[in-house]
């Protein structure tokens, strides 16, 4: 038990000496650059390399871990503790399954840190900092939303449709330009519904469609296409305002958890997931 206190205490040692030295580096690069912009007063500067650090301290966690790790072993090695272990009974097996805990200790750390409170510290920074976020460089990339996967108007696929529109505004739950593409079993276009704007209502798929102008009939070919226009129409989209919000969702702000229902929900949209 004293031998393996030892071996935690020199490898934790090299492990928060390296995390110092990082996070100044990393803190006064950042800092400094920042100052130097001028863009946001100091108050602001601070809050967001605050809130930041969740995001890089799992960058530097990784590499601070194989660092003590070396010179924990360097450590060791130099002073001829290594073989004094090793002769006092202590296998090899033994010592390195010591160094992959404190290494998965530190790890789950990381995953917290990535998974947990990164997400949280997006969010926080549109509460807290909210018109001065993107004027930092850290956030030019803030995110990346379904909106601006695809020039000019969001795209997705359900079953039987083919649905585009412009906005989604998630606080008057109001859809601009939406159009919907339906196809018939040998997806051939069958029809096609153009709106000037829907109005929804909290999870129920029905919407209320204004300036709705309804094309018929386009798979047939012995009939030409009917075209129909309506003021006010409530109509099934078959998505709910909730399932257009995770659409809008901004990744960067979604834990683990809510990362995977995201990314499975796009899939059953249709969307691209791969990037």
């Amino acid at each position: 038990m004293i031998l393996e206190k030892l071996i935690a205490r020199e490898w934790f040692k090299s492990f928060f000496v390296s995390l110092f030295v990082l996070i100044t580096l990393v803190a006064v690069a950042n800092l400094v650059s920042e100052l130097l912009r001028d863009l946001v007063p100091v108050t602001v500067i601070l809050q967001n390399f605050l809130l930041d650090v969740p995001r890089w301290s799992s960058t530097i966690i990784p590499l601070c871990t194989m660092l003590a790790t070396l010179f924990s072993l360097n450590h060791f090695q130099q002073n001829n503790e290594l073989v004094a272990i090793l002769s006092l009974g202590i296998e090899r097996s033994t010592f390195l399954v010591l160094l992959f805990c404190f290494s998965f200790i530190i790890s789950s750390l990381g995953l917290f840190l990535t998974g947990v409170m990164a997400p949280y510290s997006n969010r926080l920074k549109l509460v807290v900092m909210e018109e001065d976020v993107g004027k930092f460089r850290s956030n030019k990339s803030y995110g990346i939303k379904a909106s601006t996967m695809i020039s000019g108007k969001v795209w997705y696929r359900s079953k039987g449709k083919i649905t585009s529109f412009q906005v989604f505004d998630k606080n008057n739950l109001t859809i601009t330009g939406p159009t919907i593409y339906y196809y018939n079993d040998k997806s051939e276009l069958s029809s096609i519904v153009y709106a000037k704007k829907a109005t929804g209502a909290s999870m129920s798929r029905e919407w209320l469609l204004e300036e709705v102008k309804v094309i018929k009939e386009l798979d047939k070919k012995e009939i030409f296409p009917q075209e129909e226009l309506i003021k006010e129409i409530k109509w099934d989209l078959h998505e709910t305002p909730e399932d257009f919000k995770k659409i809008e969702t901004d990744v960067l702000q979604l834990d683990l958890i809510k990362l995977y229902k995201y990314i499975k929900k796009i899939e059953m949209l249709g969307l691209n997931t791969n990037e």
